[in-house]
């Protein structure tokens, strides 16, 4: 069933992406920029406190954010290994990321002295997220009977190594 929305009353500026990410707070980069061809903003008049959730970056190779806002950033992985496979991290040295956003939340009190600086959230996903969101969505799917059904597969044996084949072959 169709929701209608009215927004009327919302006010739509378009503004050059530069004058954008210098005006922001938060950036949430969800994009869908080749592989080299990031990033997707130039390190330029960024406000000092901004936060970044780093989403677009899938794919060793691909990459939406300035190396330089990463390194003076505390960047915090959702899953480490992985993300530096295919996230942000893929840019950095270990010893130049944060901790995993779990362990972040776990210990928030140590972190708390970053609140003022520029953060960078690299999420990369994990399976667990996914295959929950697909349960939902198919089972509302289902019950509003639309969609179709389709099988899917994987060819990664290890699912912390997604990649993996593309280094055997």
């Amino acid at each position: 069933r169709a929701v209608a929305l009215d927004l009327s009353n919302i006010e739509i500026t378009v503004v050059p992406l530069a004058e954008l990410v210098s005006r922001a707070d938060i950036i949430c980069t969800t994009t869908s920029v080749d592989i080299g061809h990031g990033p997707v903003f130039s390190d330029h008049n960024l406000k000092p406190h901004l936060h970044v959730n780093a989403v677009g970056s899938d794919f060793p190779g691909k990459i939406e954010l300035p190396v330089s806002v990463l390194k003076r950033s505390l960047v915090c992985p959702d899953f480490l290994q992985q993300a530096m496979l295919e996230g942000e991290c893929q840019q950095l040295c270990a010893d130049d990321i944060g901790p995993e956003i779990a362990q972040l939340v776990q210990k928030s009190a140590e972190y708390e002295k970053y609140q003022t600086q520029t953060t960078v959230f690299d999420s990369t996903g994990w399976a667990l997220e996914d295959f929950v969101m697909n349960t939902l969505v198919a089972k509302y799917a289902s019950e509003l009977n639309c969609g179709t059904e389709v099988q899917m597969t994987t060819a990664a044996q290890d699912c912390k190594d997604p990649y993996r084949f593309l280094r055997d072959s």
